[in-house]
């Protein structure tokens, strides 16, 4: 791993106000609803209370509505002028509104893929694009948001989140649930991709811990891990080479420091903030590699050479536990959707995923147990030398 020191000098703080295309101050109307403007082949609408239904084109539809594409097909929807959105074939997408702000639109993408145009939203007005596993939000801008099914040889669940950025810039994080709490950001964070970057992130939940492989095909971005400030990770491909690395951490409402990752091809840079020199802010970066293997991180600083090693094979175990809890616990989601499922088959599938997350839980917790140990062990050395009389 290659280690360099920046120097960033204190800057004053200037508030910039920034004119997004389409974002001029005349008056637009609110969105109310949705209009189907192009329709072809077999595209359907239904709202909770009915079924399915052919949709009209021209016609306009509320909110609560869920649309869904069918083969060779595809559909496009107009907010307000300006700001459409289209769904490709084999597409499900349901269309809300947020309960307590009016003014947040959610789609929520079960399946398939969307692409959006978002020319001329009305002030204060926010879109944002869910899946069953990450949320994107924009405002003022272009980009596409897929989420597609597992391919041959992957565990059932194993769905991929994509992220294309055409215009503009948005923000990408995962969603997942502790009891009836549903939380963004806190394994998989990454606040700004700007047009041009294209993202793949595979996110698994698990039950007690998370796993997430990210690639990134294009553009510069920044990842964010455990909720916690300063937790950060800078990725650029290079060459025309996507960057790949998997990472495994606890799942957590109130955030962790302690995360153990592997880069699989490419370049991951981590960014420790050090103690300021002189007023001046000392950053410390670390370039991260596929021949380190994988590693522990904590808070964004990665273990020593001489302490890496002793750490490797915990750290590449937990990342593989953590896969095969996250896996079966994608498998056990699938199959709860299910109708009339094998309540046998079920519990079982429950049985085993948390066998998988309690073995996780172990590794993990001898992962961040070597790190204490060694403070303590250099704690009592440090304590016997000042006790040890000096010879005269």
């Amino acid at each position: 791993m290659k280690r360099t020191i920046c120097l960033i000098g204190i800057v004053a703080a200037t508030i910039i106000l920034i004119s997004l295309p389409g974002r001029a101050a005349k008056s637009v109307a609110v969105i109310t609803g949705f209009t189907a403007i192009q329709v072809k082949g077999d595209c359907k609408i239904k709202t909770d209370k009915q079924p399915y239904k052919a949709i009209v084109k021209d016609a306009t539809y509320g909110f609560g509505s869920t649309v869904k594409t069918g083969r060779n097909s595809s559909l496009t929807m107009q907010f307000s002028t300006g700001n459409t959105f289209r769904l490709l074939a084999r597409t499900i997408l349901k269309i809300d509104q947020d309960t307590k702000n009016p003014k947040l639109k959610k789609l929520r993408l079960k399946t398939g893929k969307l692409s959006l145009k978002l020319d001329d939203i009305p002030r204060d007005s926010k879109i944002q694009v869910e899946t069953p596993t990450a949320v994107c939000g924009a405002v003022g801008t272009r980009f596409v948001v897929s989420f597609e099914d597992a391919e041959a040889g992957e565990a059932v669940g194993s769905r991929k989140n994509r992220f294309s950025c055409d215009k503009g810039e948005i923000r990408v994080a995962n969603r997942f649930s502790i009891g009836q709490e549903v939380l963004e950001g806190n394994t998989f964070d990454v606040p700004e991709i700007q047009a041009g970057g294209d993202l793949v992130a595979v996110i698994h939940e698990g039950l007690e811990n998370t796993y997430t492989d990210i690639t990134v095909n294009r553009g510069k971005l920044t990842f964010n891990y455990g909720g916690k400030k300063g937790n950060t990770f800078s990725v650029e491909p290079a060459h025309g080479k996507p960057t790949r690395f998997v990472c495994s951490l606890e799942k957590s409402a109130k955030g962790v420091n302690l995360m153990a990752m592997k880069v699989e091809e490419g370049v991951v840079t981590s960014e420790k903030r050090k103690p300021r020199i002189f007023r001046t802010a000392l950053i410390e970066k670390t370039e991260i590699k596929p021949v380190d293997g994988a590693i522990r991180v904590k808070a964004a600083q990665i273990a020593s050479v001489e302490d890496k090693k002793k750490k490797e094979d915990v750290a590449a175990d937990y990342i593989q536990a953590a896969k095969k809890e996250g896996e079966l616990h994608s498998e056990l989601m699938v199959m709860q959707q299910q109708p009339a499922g094998n309540q046998a088959a079920l519990d079982a599938k429950e049985k085993e995923m948390r066998a998988a997350a309690k073995r996780a839980t172990k590794i993990r917790k001898q992962l961040l147990a070597r790190r204490t140990t060694k403070i303590l062990q250099q704690l009592r050395r440090s304590s016997r030398s000042r006790s040890v009389p000096k010879r005269r």
